[in-house]
């Protein structure tokens, strides 16, 4: 996606945000619902990348409605987290009343993993590329 078009039509990622979000909570009111694969922490990494996918997607659209730099960077980077937390704690809290699915704490703890990797990952890359274009 063009980065200018995107700064001028944020609602493009927050449309994208709003349609993962309804596939996390249509795949966590599935009762029985099991990973196709089976291997030890595979239900961990799931939820990682699960809430990595957010998180970048989370930054990206505040982004594009709210560009900043230095300090206010994090600032919306904790923010986006912190949105990322209540939508996981909210998942968890629907997957205990499904059946045959259970709320974990773990679970929870590898959702806010995902999230802050997906914030440093952001960050980087948003570094990265004013570097590669001569901005200090």
């Amino acid at each position: 996606m063009d980065p200018s078009r995107a700064r001028r039509h944020p609602w493009i990622w927050w449309g994208l945000v709003a349609v993962y979000v309804a596939l996390i909570f249509a795949l966590s009111s599935r009762p029985h619902l099991r990973a196709p694969v089976s291997f030890p922490l595979w239900d961990k990494l799931a939820h990682l990348g699960e809430y990595g996918i957010l998180g970048f997607l989370g930054q990206r659209a505040a982004a594009a409605s709210w560009p900043a730099r230095g300090g206010r960077a994090y600032l919306r980077g904790a923010l986006v987290i912190a949105c990322g937390l209540v939508i996981a704690l909210a998942d968890e809290m629907l997957q205990a009343q499904v059946p045959g699915r259970q709320a974990s704490l773990a679970d929870f703890v590898f959702d806010g993993l995902g999230l802050s990797l997906a914030f440093v990952a952001n960050l980087s890359l948003q570094r990265l590329g004013m570097r590669s274009r001569g901005v200090s």
